[in-house]
């Protein structure tokens, strides 16, 4: 090889490495920040669920409370007389009051039994706004509860509870 092939040859190498090692700079992406909004609703049959109400007076407590519970009990429905102490049923809700006269004591107790109204939950997100987020998980909702569409505003269903939160998060930007 002459000395100028040679010179020529190095020329050649010591370019080519220049260029395959110079990188590409490309601008950095910034970090950039998402708020989400989360939002839940509760759904139930529309109307208020039934309810009913035993009262007893007299002089034993213990006694005057099963009296109460018993006068409750016929008051129901033929179909619901079994399930009449089933708390999986019935919301039991128990109050009374006592006044002593003459050294007796006179007791006066009442039940009152509403019936459980099962609830259907919904749940949605959205990166634009709150509201989208709760009219997506009423659809939600209304869909577990068996309706179509948003059946609050259909009068088929009442909103029987709602929870919403927002959080702002920082994304790294994608490499």
């Amino acid at each position: 090889m002459t000395r100028t092939t040679q010179l020529l040859t190095f020329a050649l190498v010591t370019l080519a490495a220049a260029c395959s090692s110079e990188k590409k700079s490309e601008p950095k992406a910034e970090a950039m920040t998402v708020t989400l909004h989360k939002c839940m609703i509760q759904v139930a049959p529309a109307g208020d669920p039934a309810k009913f109400e035993g009262t007893a007076q007299g002089e034993d407590e213990t006694v005057v409370l099963e009296a109460a519970w018993t006068d409750v009990c016929a008051k129901l429905p033929e179909a619901d007389k079994p399930t009449c102490k089933d708390d999986g049923k019935w919301e039991v809700m128990i109050s009374g009051a006592s006044g002593t006269l003459d050294g007796k004591t006179n007791y006066n107790k009442n039940v009152v039994l509403k019936a459980r109204v099962e609830t259907k939950d919904g749940s949605a997100e959205s990166d634009k706004t709150m509201e989208d987020a709760c009219k997506a998980a009423t659809i939600e909702a209304c869909k577990a509860a068996g309706a179509e569409g948003d059946c609050i505003a259909a009068g088929t269903h009442q909103k029987r509870g709602e929870s919403s939160s927002t959080s702002t998060q920082r994304v790294a930007p994608k490499t």
